[in-house]
């Protein structure tokens, strides 16, 4: 992925099509429907854009983890980074505080990484 962001991108596009044609888009439905619940707010910055945004920052962190010894100290073992990291990016993408409250478990994102 790397080389290939260095070099022309195709393989990266290749990638990140699966995304751009699942991910993203359930990403943007299900900010409307926060937003249209009252759970998120709306603003400047698109429901897609939100989404791609979100990837971007997991892609980095999971980038920067890589090399035996990780390239940032983010100063928090990998399951507190990963809380911090997935409630950043639920405010990023519009959603209140009391809906991340209710709805986001930490327990059941650790089993992902299991």
């Amino acid at each position: 992925m790397l080389r290939s962001l260095a070099e022309d991108g195709e393989f990266a596009r290749l990638l990140l099509r699966k995304v751009a044609s699942d991910w993203t888009p359930k990403v943007e439905e299900c900010v409307r429907a926060a937003v249209k619940a009252g759970e998120a707010v709306g603003g400047p910055v698109l429901p897609s854009l939100r989404a791609w945004f979100t990837h971007n920052l997991a892609a980095m962190i999971v980038l920067n983890l890589l090399p035996p010894a990780p390239v940032v100290d983010y100063g928090v073992p990998r399951a507190r980074l990963v809380k911090h990291a997935v409630w950043f990016a639920l405010r990023g993408m519009g959603l209140k505080e009391s809906a991340i409250k209710r709805y986001y478990s930490p327990k059941a994102v650790a089993r992902f990484g299991e």
